[in-house]
């Protein structure tokens, strides 16, 4: 999920990991600087612009330079309620829903170029070019 912010009479885009692994780090500027780019090693995040006149964007993210995963068009002046997010909350947490069926933590650090994450039972550390992973057992972890 992203959500859009303004401050004065500019607004922001401000991600809440949506992207991961390659989240934005800071407020986009994504009306007035169309550069916008969020890189980690070989994940890139990119706020383009499709008509900005009627406040139209997408978020999409590439790795290895190939599009990964869906395409995220928004409306940047559209407001939404937290009732108008109920239909996906519902799914997400259903029993067999992606992330109720893993246990995924991820810590990034930033000044060290690195992130490290525990995805079940594997522990990874990517830096900025390369990714290293090691198996963890736990007795009766399934």
């Amino acid at each position: 999920m992203g959500i859009i912010v303004k401050i004065d009479k500019e607004h922001f885009y401000v991600d809440c990991g949506a992207a991961a692994p390659a989240p934005f780090f800071k407020p986009v500027r994504f009306e007035n600087d169309f550069e916008n780019i969020s890189p980690f090693g070989k994940d890139e995040v990119y706020i383009i612009p499709v008509k900005p006149q009627r406040n139209r964007y997408k978020h999409v993210r590439y790795t290895n330079g190939k599009q990964s995963g869906k395409t995220w068009n928004f409306n940047s002046r559209k407001v939404a309620k937290v009732n108008d997010f109920n239909n996906v909350i519902e799914k997400s947490i259903k029993p067999n829903a992606p992330f109720m069926t893993i246990l995924r933590c991820q810590l990034y650090q930033n000044r060290k170029q690195r992130s490290v994450s525990l995805v079940n039972n594997k522990f990874g550390i990517r830096y900025s070019e390369k990714f290293y992973q090691k198996n963890l057992r736990y007795p009766n972890y399934q």
